[in-house]
């Protein structure tokens, strides 16, 4: 396999697991709160675009993934700026500015 690919998949596999723990952490969120129903639909939504993006990514070896990625990650940072949680939209940018961190370094480095 081509180094390159290796490392798009290793970033694809990085972002899964930033996201998935992001989710989950806003679901745990939303489902104590009474309005949980209301962004259910937008999650489901979310997750499978993320699972099709990374499906396509793989298949055709690009990095649109990442930019799905992001997109995923504003609408959490909405989600909770709406809600008016500032306390966790500041801990979710901070978290968030590490992820982008992690995934650039993965990018320009060439060593694996």
């Amino acid at each position: 396999m081509n180094e390159q690919v290796l490392r798009l998949i290793l970033m694809i596999c990085i972002c899964i697991t930033f996201l998935a723990f992001e989710e989950m952490n806003l679901y745990d969120y939303l489902s104590r709160n009474i309005y949980e129903k209301k962004f259910n639909k937008i999650m489901n939504i979310s997750v499978i675009i993320t699972f099709i993006s990374s499906l396509y990514s793989i298949w055709t070896l690009n990095y649109i993934f990442i930019y799905v990625f992001e997109l995923v990650m504003l609408k959490i940072l909405i989600v909770l700026l709406i809600k008016k949680e500032w306390k966790r939209a500041i801990y979710f940018s901070i978290r968030n500015a590490i992820y982008v961190f992690i995934l650039y370094e993965i990018y320009i480095t060439k060593y694996l």
